[in-house]
C-alpha cells in the first residue's frame, strides 16, 4: 500500500441515528437551525446567493472586535466569494497535499496526488516521498519541499469502488444534516473521542471532496459546533500562504486549521501533541501537517510523469 493510501477514507457502515445525536450533542455547542430562505424552505435545496463583499458590507470578518467563535464563522460564511475552482468540472475529484506525520518515532513526508472517478470510486494516486525523518521535534518548517521535485515518483492505480467518499454526492448544505454525514462513520464512544474528532472529520472531508462556496458555508457552520474552538488570527502555512487560523486544544493535542481568508477553502491542517507533557506513550511534537496545494474537478485523469511544482496558491 502507498504512503498516503493508508489515509483514504473507506465508507463503512453507520451507526443509528438516535444514538448518533445523543454522543455528538455531549461535546458540541447546541446551537438553533438557521432559518431556511424561503426557496429552501419550499424546495429543500440550496439557492446560492452573491457572497457579501466586506467592502459593501462592512470590515472583513477577521477584523470585527468582539466577535465569539460562532458569531465570527457565521460571518466569515456570510462572507465567502467564489474560488477559482469552483468553476471547474468533470467526474474526477483531484487533490494534491504534501504531509508530515508522525510514524512513531520518525516523521513520514510525502507529496501525493489523488485523483478519484467520483463516478465508480476508481481512480489514480501518483507521488514522492522523502526519507523519513528521524525525530518529532522540531515541527516542520517546509525547508525540506524542494526535495520532493528529485525523490522516486510513485504510481498507483486503483479499480473501480477503491476509492470511496467519505460523504455521498450531493453533500448536504443544511448545518445538521452536513454534521450527520461527516459523524456517520464514528467511533464507538464518541463522547470519549472528543470535540478533535469532528475536526478531523471535517478537515477529512474538505481535503478530499470538492466542496463549492455553499458547501464551504455549510461547513464553516458545523465548525462552529466545536466547543472550545477558538480564533487564532492570521498565520502562514508552510508554503508560505497568508491565512487565517482556528485552533482547538486539547489535553491530548492541538488542531490548527489555516483557511483562506476570502474563499473559505483550507491551506493547511496540523496537529501537534504539546511539547511539556507526556500524553501516555505518546511523545511531544509533530502529530500531522497537511498542506492542501490543490483540489478541483477535472475531466481527464493527469499524467503521473513530471515532477512536482512548488503547487499554486489554493485560491
Amino acid at each position: 500500500m502507498t504512503p498516503a493510501a493508508t489515509r483514504r477514507l473507506v465508507v463503512t457502515a453507520g451507526c443509528a441515528a438516535a444514538l448518533l445525536v445523543a454522543a455528538f450533542t455531549v461535546y458540541i455547542t447546541t446551537r438553533p437551525s438557521e432559518p431556511m430562505p424561503a426557496a429552501q424552505a419550499q424546495h429543500g435545496t440550496p439557492t446560492p446567493t452573491a457572497a457579501a463583499s466586506p467592502s459593501a458590507a462592512g470590515p472583513a470578518w477577521y477584523d470585527v472586535p468582539g466577535l465569539d467563535t460562532v458569531q465570527r464563522l457565521a460571518l466569515f460564511a456570510q462572507q465567502l466569494t467564489d474560488a477559482d475552482a469552483d468553476a471547474s468540472t468533470g467526474r474526477h475529484t483531484c487533490r494534491r497535499t504534501q504531509s508530515w506525520s508522525r510514524a512513531t518515532t520518525v516523521v513520514h513526508r510525502d507529496d501525493t496526488t489523488i485523483c478519484r472517478d467520483d463516478t465508480d470510486g476508481s481512480g489514480l494516486e501518483f507521488g514522492r516521498v522523502l526519507p523519513n525523518r528521524p525525530g518529532l521535534l522540531p515541527l516542520p518548517d517546509g525547508s525540506d519541499r524542494p526535495d520532493f521535485a528529485t525523490a522516486p515518483l510513485f504510481v498507483q492505480h486503483y479499480t473501480r469502488g477503491n476509492l470511496q467518499l467519505m460523504v455521498p454526492e450531493p453533500v448536504p448544505t443544511d448545518r445538521v444534516a452536513l454534521t450527520d454525514a461527516v459523524l456517520m462513520h464514528h467511533p464507538e464512544d464518541l463522547a470519549e473521542a472528543g470535540p478533535q474528532w469532528l475536526v478531523r472529520q471535517l478537515m477529512n472531508l474538505w481535503m478530499d471532496q470538492y466542496l463549492d462556496r455553499v458547501h464551504r458555508a455549510a461547513a464553516l457552520r458545523v465548525l462552529a459546533d466545536v466547543q472550545g474552538l477558538t480564533f487564532a488570527g492570521p498565520m502562514t502555512d508552510l508554503a508560505g500562504r497568508a491565512g487565517v487560523a482556528f485552533t482547538l486544544s486539547e489535553p491530548n493535542g492541538v488542531y490548527t486549521i489555516i483557511f483562506n481568508p476570502k474563499t473559505g477553502r483550507v491551506l493547511a491542517f496540523s496537529e501537534v501533541v504539546p511539547k511539556d507533557r507526556e500524553i501516555q506513550t505518546i511523545r511531544p511534537g509533530l502529530f500531522g501537517y497537511r498542506l492542501l496545494l490543490e483540489l478541483r474537478r477535472q475531466a481527464l485523469l493527469p499524467e503521473p510523469s513530471a515532477p512536482p511544482s512548488a503547487g499554486p496558491a489554493l485560491a
